[in-house]
């Protein structure tokens, strides 16, 4: 290449890596307004219509106790039921003033929120990469974000809204890693007032402040303030209780041992989980849901002390980072494997937060890769998209118990991930078996 040719690259790199991350953000959301138009989940699209509708016109505290049009009783946390009131307010001001919940538009509208947190997750996820791995990795993360399949699926075509918490989660991590307390305990207090999935992360949360509890005080206190934003308006219309049982109640609210995941148990029982209660026997001597709790402390406790060990020590960020994401993804996997009631879509969460984890090697690579294609296809065994999926497990009827068996062995591998772990003191590196990883000084 001729110098002035060199040159003019030279001077273009700048602009280039200043436009990558918006052509990136500006991508995803084209793709996903070029699905939101499908029909998506009606049950699901429709009572969350129902619930905007109604914080609009009965109000947020009224709508937990009252619903218009005979849409079932919110069974989400306040912080949810806010937005879907905000969602309601702007349909309702610049789109139609009547509220014709009808109009095409409506369906975009109610998904509108969760895509907007898929672009903040780009950007996020994309960031958290860029200080673990450098610039170039940041923007791949932010492209596997912006295309991954099971995250277009959900919040574009199905119309759910599970990447909103799981960004506020990714967040706190983050803000964990920074040392940033109150942050962190602000943040992940949003994400449990948004879905009550956020408590797979308790353990880690619980064991970060057991290690440092000179912070505990300021965690305490940036909970203290989301929950009296939140809470207010709900306490001021008398809501409080609605919303205690909506929490109290949400483990027996679908009482049967897998709600079409395909997971631990699914592999073992195939279809029959779907209809038999996790409060029945296992052996005569514990129930199932019991038996899930078990296997969750021990796998999740298992990680904890192995890893508890290195956090007591100082950590930079870009130490702390690689430890609580793994810890963070590793929770999220086995509280959609272990635990029962699990829905198909409850492993979301490990699509963010596995994510950084994935940059750490070729086997944490495939783990994440083979995981994320498992959990679309678990997606699609619930809502076919096509005649190609539908045609698939239609000639294959044991098609979704492989899968699950298949996550058994891929969380195994997870696990073994995480027991093979040494931090290598005095070093800036992270040493696993196979593979040495060393993070940019």
């Amino acid at each position: 290449m001729t110098s002035p040719a060199r040159n003019r690259l030279h001077a273009a790199l700048p602009l280039l890596a200043v436009s990558v991350l918006p052509l990136i953000i500006a991508f995803a959301f084209v793709l996903r307004i070029g699905f939101a138009p499908m029909q998506g989940l009606d049950f699901d699209i429709g009572t969350n219509q129902g619930w905007a509708k109604s914080a609009v016109e009965l109000g947020l505290a009224r709508s937990y106790r009252e619903q218009v049009g005979g849409t079932m009783l919110p069974n989400y946390p306040p912080f949810s039921m806010m937005i879907f009131g905000l969602t309601g307010h702007v349909y309702k001001t610049f789109v139609s003033p009547a509220f014709d919940a009808s109009l095409p538009a409506y369906r975009l509208m109610i998904k509108l929120p969760a895509i907007l947190a898929d672009l903040a997750l780009c950007m996020l996820l994309g960031w958290i990469v860029a200080k673990m791995r450098g610039r170039k990795a940041g923007w791949l993360a932010a492209g596997i974000v912006a295309l991954h399949p099971a995250i277009v699926y959900e919040s574009a075509v199905w119309g759910q809204t599970d990447s909103i918490f799981t960004l506020f989660l990714v967040a706190s991590i983050a803000a964990l890693a920074w040392e940033r307390t109150a942050l962190a305990a602000a943040l992940f207090t949003l994400a449990f007032l948004t879905k009550a999935q956020t408590a797979a992360l308790l353990p880690l949360f619980g064991v970060w402040y057991l290690i440092r509890p000179q912070r505990m005080l300021w965690g305490l206190a940036g909970s203290a303030v989301v929950l009296f934003v939140v809470l207010l308006p709900f306490a001021l219309g008398g809501a409080i209780p609605d919303i205690w049982h909506v929490y109290s109640g949400s483990v027996g609210y679908y009482p049967v041992i897998s709600s079409a995941a395909y997971n631990f148990w699914w592999s073992l029982l195939a279809d029959s989980s779907w209809s038999r209660h996790d409060t029945e026997l296992l052996f005569g001597i514990i129930t199932f849901r019991a038996a899930g709790y078990l296997l969750f402390i021990a796998a999740v406790g298992s990680a904890l002390l192995i890893l508890a060990r290195r956090m007591l020590q100082p950590l930079t960020h870009r130490q702390a980072l690689p430890i609580l994401f793994l810890l963070a993804a590793l929770s999220s996997f086995a509280f959609f494997l272990l635990l029962t009631e699990m829905h198909e879509r409850y492993l979301f969460p490990f699509v963010a937060l596995a994510l950084p984890v994935a940059f750490l090697g070729r086997r944490e690579a495939w783990i994440y890769t083979l995981v994320s294609g498992l959990f679309f296809m678990n997606l699609l065994g619930y809502l076919p998209i096509g005649f190609i999926d539908r045609g698939l497990y239609g000639a294959f009827s044991a098609l979704d118990v492989f899968f699950a068996s298949m996550q058994v062995f891929l969380f195994a591998h997870l696990l073994g991930v995480v027991w093979s772990y040494r931090a290598v003191p005095g070093k800036k590196g992270w040493e696993w078996r196979g593979w040495v990883r060393k993070m940019r000084a």
